[in-house]
Protein backbone atom coordinates (compact mmCIF):
# COMPACT_ATOMS: atom_id res chain seq x y z
CA UNK A 1 0.00 0.00 0.00
CA UNK A 2 2.87 2.14 0.86
CA UNK A 3 4.58 1.36 -2.36
CA UNK A 4 1.42 2.85 -4.05
CA UNK A 5 0.93 5.96 -2.08
CA UNK A 6 4.10 7.69 -2.20
CA UNK A 7 4.35 7.69 -6.20
CA UNK A 8 0.63 8.98 -5.87
CA UNK A 9 1.05 11.71 -3.57
CA UNK A 10 4.33 13.08 -5.32
CA UNK A 11 2.18 12.89 -8.53
CA UNK A 12 -0.39 14.91 -6.51
CA UNK A 13 2.48 17.45 -5.43
CA UNK A 14 3.78 17.76 -8.95
CA UNK A 15 0.32 18.56 -10.27
CA UNK A 16 -0.27 21.37 -7.59
CA UNK A 17 2.74 22.65 -8.26
CA UNK A 18 1.92 23.79 -11.59
CA UNK A 19 -1.23 25.22 -11.06
CA UNK A 20 0.55 27.03 -8.28
CA UNK A 21 3.31 28.00 -11.47
CA UNK A 22 0.23 28.27 -13.53
CA UNK A 23 -1.33 30.63 -11.34
CA UNK A 24 1.76 33.23 -10.85
CA UNK A 25 1.57 33.29 -14.84
CA UNK A 26 -2.08 34.55 -14.67
CA UNK A 27 -1.06 38.02 -12.31
CA UNK A 28 -2.78 40.42 -14.72
CA UNK A 29 -6.51 38.70 -14.42
CA UNK A 30 -8.69 40.81 -12.20
CA UNK A 31 -9.64 38.81 -9.54
CA UNK A 32 -7.66 35.69 -7.83
CA UNK A 33 -10.88 33.65 -7.91
CA UNK A 34 -10.08 34.32 -11.64
CA UNK A 35 -6.61 33.35 -11.54
CA UNK A 36 -7.02 30.25 -9.98
CA UNK A 37 -9.71 29.11 -12.34
CA UNK A 38 -7.70 29.97 -15.25
CA UNK A 39 -4.59 28.06 -13.37
CA UNK A 40 -6.78 24.81 -13.23
CA UNK A 41 -7.88 25.18 -16.73
CA UNK A 42 -4.41 25.61 -18.24
CA UNK A 43 -2.77 22.66 -16.51
CA UNK A 44 -6.05 20.95 -17.16
CA UNK A 45 -5.63 21.55 -21.12
CA UNK A 46 -2.07 21.00 -21.04
CA UNK A 47 -2.12 17.45 -19.25
CA UNK A 48 -5.03 16.16 -20.47
CA UNK A 49 -4.53 17.73 -24.33
CA UNK A 50 -1.03 18.81 -24.55
CA UNK A 51 -0.19 20.49 -27.82
CA UNK A 52 1.08 17.31 -29.74
CA UNK A 53 -2.11 15.68 -29.60
CA UNK A 54 -4.18 17.93 -31.27
CA UNK A 55 -4.00 17.35 -34.21
CA UNK A 56 -2.76 14.54 -37.10
CA UNK A 57 0.28 17.28 -37.75
CA UNK A 58 1.40 17.69 -34.23
CA UNK A 59 1.14 13.95 -33.59
CA UNK A 60 4.64 13.31 -36.53
CA UNK A 61 7.16 15.16 -34.18
CA UNK A 62 5.98 13.61 -31.40
CA UNK A 63 7.18 10.17 -32.42
CA UNK A 64 10.01 11.04 -34.03
CA UNK A 65 11.35 12.26 -30.45
CA UNK A 66 13.89 10.62 -28.56
CA UNK A 67 11.80 9.29 -25.80
CA UNK A 68 9.40 7.60 -28.67
CA UNK A 69 12.27 6.08 -29.73
CA UNK A 70 13.19 4.87 -25.97
CA UNK A 71 10.14 3.68 -25.61
CA UNK A 72 10.22 1.15 -28.36
CA UNK A 73 13.48 0.36 -27.70
CA UNK A 74 12.26 -0.69 -24.20
CA UNK A 75 9.58 -2.52 -25.70
CA UNK A 76 11.97 -4.94 -27.87
CA UNK A 77 14.19 -5.21 -25.66
CA UNK A 78 12.59 -5.91 -21.98
CA UNK A 79 11.29 -9.00 -22.25
CA UNK A 80 14.79 -10.73 -23.97
CA UNK A 81 16.00 -9.31 -20.78
CA UNK A 82 13.78 -10.66 -18.54
CA UNK A 83 13.59 -13.98 -19.64
CA UNK A 84 17.41 -14.11 -19.68
CA UNK A 85 17.63 -12.98 -15.98
CA UNK A 86 14.56 -15.18 -14.52
CA UNK A 87 16.58 -17.45 -12.79
CA UNK A 88 19.10 -14.61 -11.24
CA UNK A 89 19.36 -14.31 -7.42
CA UNK A 90 17.50 -11.16 -5.92
CA UNK A 91 20.61 -9.75 -4.55
CA UNK A 92 24.47 -9.95 -5.17
CA UNK A 93 27.14 -10.32 -2.41
CA UNK A 94 30.30 -7.87 -2.88
CA UNK A 95 32.85 -8.45 -0.47
CA UNK A 96 34.75 -6.21 1.90
CA UNK A 97 36.51 -5.43 5.08
CA UNK A 98 38.41 -8.76 4.19
CA UNK A 99 40.80 -10.53 6.71
CA UNK A 100 43.58 -13.33 6.31
CA UNK A 101 43.41 -16.09 8.77
CA UNK A 102 45.96 -19.22 8.94
CA UNK A 103 43.61 -22.22 9.83
CA UNK A 104 44.77 -25.42 11.18
CA UNK A 105 42.81 -28.74 11.15
CA UNK A 106 44.76 -31.51 13.54
CA UNK A 107 44.18 -34.48 12.08
CA UNK A 108 43.37 -36.93 15.13
CA UNK A 109 44.50 -40.52 15.59
CA UNK A 110 43.24 -43.54 14.00
CA UNK A 111 43.76 -45.40 17.33
CA UNK A 112 43.84 -44.23 21.02
CA UNK A 113 46.78 -47.01 22.14
CA UNK A 114 49.46 -45.76 20.39
CA UNK A 115 51.50 -42.80 21.81
CA UNK A 116 51.13 -39.39 19.98
CA UNK A 117 53.84 -38.92 17.44
CA UNK A 118 55.18 -35.22 17.55
CA UNK A 119 53.42 -32.30 16.13
CA UNK A 120 55.41 -32.11 13.43
CA UNK A 121 54.73 -35.62 12.35
CA UNK A 122 51.21 -35.63 12.90
CA UNK A 123 51.09 -34.18 8.86
CA UNK A 124 48.81 -31.78 10.25
CA UNK A 125 46.80 -29.86 7.43
CA UNK A 126 46.93 -26.40 7.45
CA UNK A 127 45.64 -23.66 5.13
CA UNK A 128 45.23 -19.53 4.88
CA UNK A 129 41.60 -18.41 4.27
CA UNK A 130 40.01 -15.19 3.67
CA UNK A 131 37.16 -13.62 6.31
CA UNK A 132 35.54 -11.03 4.15
CA UNK A 133 31.91 -9.11 5.53
CA UNK A 134 29.93 -8.90 2.53
CA UNK A 135 27.24 -5.90 1.09
CA UNK A 136 23.80 -8.11 -0.32
CA UNK A 137 23.05 -5.73 -3.10
CA UNK A 138 19.83 -5.71 -4.74
CA UNK A 139 19.87 -6.71 -8.40
CA UNK A 140 16.27 -5.48 -8.77
CA UNK A 141 15.27 -2.03 -10.06
CA UNK A 142 13.37 0.38 -8.18
CA UNK A 143 10.54 0.91 -10.58
CA UNK A 144 8.06 -1.91 -11.79
CA UNK A 145 9.29 -2.77 -15.13
CA UNK A 146 6.11 -4.43 -15.81
CA UNK A 147 4.72 -1.06 -15.67
CA UNK A 148 7.26 0.59 -17.74
CA UNK A 149 6.92 -2.05 -20.41
CA UNK A 150 3.37 -2.01 -20.30
CA UNK A 151 3.55 1.67 -21.12
CA UNK A 152 6.43 1.00 -23.97
CA UNK A 153 3.31 -1.40 -25.37
CA UNK A 154 0.99 1.14 -25.55
CA UNK A 155 3.21 3.54 -27.09
CA UNK A 156 3.22 1.08 -29.68
CA UNK A 157 0.25 0.42 -30.33
CA UNK A 158 -0.45 4.18 -30.73
CA UNK A 159 2.38 4.29 -32.94
CA UNK A 160 1.45 1.64 -35.25
CA UNK A 161 -2.48 3.29 -35.77
CA UNK A 162 -0.40 6.21 -36.56
CA UNK A 163 1.11 5.10 -39.14
CA UNK A 164 -2.13 3.22 -40.70
CA UNK A 165 -4.39 6.12 -39.84
CA UNK A 166 -2.59 9.26 -40.33
CA UNK A 167 -3.60 11.01 -43.38
CA UNK A 168 -1.71 10.57 -46.58
CA UNK A 169 -1.58 14.43 -47.07
CA UNK A 170 -0.16 15.18 -43.85
CA UNK A 171 2.24 12.80 -43.77
CA UNK A 172 3.27 13.78 -47.04
CA UNK A 173 3.63 17.72 -46.89
CA UNK A 174 3.89 18.44 -43.46
CA UNK A 175 4.35 22.47 -44.41
CA UNK A 176 3.74 24.06 -47.75
CA UNK A 177 7.38 24.20 -48.92
CA UNK A 178 7.17 20.24 -48.71
CA UNK A 179 3.99 21.13 -50.94
CA UNK A 180 6.00 23.15 -53.56
CA UNK A 181 9.37 20.67 -53.41
CA UNK A 182 7.04 17.91 -54.64
CA UNK A 183 6.59 20.45 -57.59
CA UNK A 184 2.79 20.61 -58.04
CA UNK A 185 1.09 22.54 -60.30
CA UNK A 186 -1.01 26.03 -59.18
CA UNK A 187 -4.14 24.17 -59.92
CA UNK A 188 -3.47 20.89 -58.31
CA UNK A 189 -5.25 22.80 -55.07
CA UNK A 190 -8.07 22.68 -56.72
CA UNK A 191 -8.07 18.94 -56.54
CA UNK A 192 -7.01 18.64 -53.00
CA UNK A 193 -9.59 20.79 -51.90
CA UNK A 194 -12.06 18.19 -53.60
CA UNK A 195 -10.36 15.15 -52.53
CA UNK A 196 -10.28 16.48 -48.89
CA UNK A 197 -11.79 13.35 -46.85
CA UNK A 198 -12.70 15.27 -43.70
CA UNK A 199 -15.88 15.92 -41.08
CA UNK A 200 -18.72 17.34 -42.96
CA UNK A 201 -19.02 20.34 -40.10
CA UNK A 202 -15.16 20.96 -40.88
CA UNK A 203 -16.05 20.91 -44.82
CA UNK A 204 -18.58 23.49 -43.79
CA UNK A 205 -16.28 25.81 -41.57
CA UNK A 206 -13.16 25.27 -44.47
CA UNK A 207 -16.00 26.60 -47.17
CA UNK A 208 -16.96 29.61 -45.45
CA UNK A 209 -13.82 30.92 -45.01
CA UNK A 210 -12.87 30.27 -48.68
CA UNK A 211 -15.88 31.95 -49.14
CA UNK A 212 -15.11 35.28 -46.59
CA UNK A 213 -11.96 35.33 -47.96
CA UNK A 214 -13.10 35.35 -51.41
CA UNK A 215 -11.13 32.58 -52.71
CA UNK A 216 -14.35 30.56 -53.61
CA UNK A 217 -16.58 33.10 -55.24
CA UNK A 218 -20.47 33.50 -56.29
CA UNK A 219 -21.48 31.97 -59.48
CA UNK A 220 -24.77 30.64 -61.60
CA UNK A 221 -22.70 27.82 -63.11
CA UNK A 222 -24.21 24.27 -62.07
CA UNK A 223 -22.53 22.25 -59.43
CA UNK A 224 -19.63 20.05 -60.52
CA UNK A 225 -18.98 16.52 -59.77
CA UNK A 226 -15.40 16.65 -59.73
CA UNK A 227 -12.77 19.39 -60.81
CA UNK A 228 -13.31 20.80 -64.48
CA UNK A 229 -9.85 21.58 -66.50
CA UNK A 230 -10.04 23.94 -68.90
CA UNK A 231 -7.64 26.02 -70.84
CA UNK A 232 -6.77 28.76 -68.39
CA UNK A 233 -7.54 26.66 -64.97
CA UNK A 234 -9.25 23.86 -62.93
CA UNK A 235 -12.36 25.19 -60.95
CA UNK A 236 -14.92 23.33 -59.14
CA UNK A 237 -18.28 24.30 -58.46
CA UNK A 238 -19.48 23.41 -55.23
CA UNK A 239 -23.03 24.33 -53.08
CA UNK A 240 -23.19 25.74 -49.66
CA UNK A 241 -26.14 27.33 -48.00
CA UNK A 242 -28.18 27.13 -50.87
CA UNK A 243 -25.87 29.09 -52.86
CA UNK A 244 -23.39 27.80 -55.69
CA UNK A 245 -19.80 29.13 -55.13
CA UNK A 246 -16.99 28.40 -57.84
CA UNK A 247 -13.72 27.44 -56.57
CA UNK A 248 -10.44 27.77 -58.87
CA UNK A 249 -6.89 28.05 -60.02
CA UNK A 250 -5.15 29.48 -61.03
CA UNK A 251 -6.84 33.02 -60.71
CA UNK A 252 -7.20 35.22 -63.83
CA UNK A 253 -5.17 38.52 -63.93
CA UNK A 254 -3.44 38.15 -61.03
CA UNK A 255 0.52 38.37 -60.90
CA UNK A 256 2.73 35.49 -60.03
CA UNK A 257 3.53 36.48 -56.75
CA UNK A 258 0.09 36.48 -55.52
CA UNK A 259 -1.13 33.51 -56.88
CA UNK A 260 1.63 31.91 -54.66
CA UNK A 261 0.13 33.92 -51.48
CA UNK A 262 -3.01 32.61 -52.42
CA UNK A 263 -2.18 29.23 -53.45
CA UNK A 264 -0.04 29.15 -49.47
CA UNK A 265 -3.35 29.98 -47.83
CA UNK A 266 -5.72 27.90 -49.71
CA UNK A 267 -2.80 25.06 -48.95
CA UNK A 268 -3.68 25.64 -45.49
CA UNK A 269 -6.94 26.24 -45.56
CA UNK A 270 -7.02 21.77 -47.15
CA UNK A 271 -4.17 20.86 -44.29
CA UNK A 272 -6.65 21.68 -41.97
CA UNK A 273 -9.41 20.07 -42.62
CA UNK A 274 -7.35 16.40 -43.31
CA UNK A 275 -5.43 17.20 -39.69
CA UNK A 276 -9.16 17.10 -38.21
CA UNK A 277 -10.20 14.25 -39.96
CA UNK A 278 -9.93 10.28 -38.80
CA UNK A 279 -11.23 11.80 -35.26
CA UNK A 280 -12.21 8.20 -33.72
CA UNK A 281 -8.32 7.01 -34.63
CA UNK A 282 -6.99 10.33 -33.68
CA UNK A 283 -8.66 9.63 -30.17
CA UNK A 284 -7.66 6.21 -29.71
CA UNK A 285 -4.01 7.02 -30.07
CA UNK A 286 -5.07 10.44 -27.75
CA UNK A 287 -6.06 7.73 -25.43
CA UNK A 288 -3.15 5.44 -25.73
CA UNK A 289 -0.58 7.91 -25.23
CA UNK A 290 -2.18 8.95 -22.11
CA UNK A 291 -2.30 5.80 -20.50
CA UNK A 292 1.19 5.79 -21.92
CA UNK A 293 1.95 8.56 -20.09
CA UNK A 294 0.29 8.35 -16.67
CA UNK A 295 2.28 4.57 -16.67
CA UNK A 296 5.21 6.31 -17.04
CA UNK A 297 5.04 9.12 -14.92
CA UNK A 298 4.31 6.45 -12.31
CA UNK A 299 7.45 4.68 -13.03
CA UNK A 300 9.31 7.71 -12.30
CA UNK A 301 7.72 8.32 -9.20
CA UNK A 302 8.40 5.23 -8.03
CA UNK A 303 12.18 6.07 -8.84
CA UNK A 304 12.35 9.04 -7.01
CA UNK A 305 10.58 7.83 -4.01
CA UNK A 306 12.98 4.90 -3.71
CA UNK A 307 15.96 7.45 -3.87
CA UNK A 308 14.21 9.68 -1.29
CA UNK A 309 14.15 6.44 0.46
CA UNK A 310 16.98 5.74 0.34
CA UNK A 311 18.59 9.34 1.21
CA UNK A 312 16.92 9.62 4.15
Amino acid sequence: MISVLYPALLAIALYFALVITAFYSRLDSPAAGSRILDAFRLVHSLVWTPPFLRHWQFMKNFFSLTIAKLFITWFAVVPVAAHLLSNAPDFVKLPHNCKGAVIVDLVRQASTEAPSPPAAARNDQVRFETLCDFWAIPIGLPFKWELLWLASFLFFLAFAIYLVACPYFVKRFPSYSAYLDVGNSVRWNVWEFYYMNTLPEVRRSIEERLITKEHAVPTTQDVTSKPCVTRDNTYLVFKHDHHTYLFGSPKPDMPKDDQRRWEQDVFWEVFEGWTKSRPLFASLIRGLLRSAGALALYAVAQNIVAALNYIV
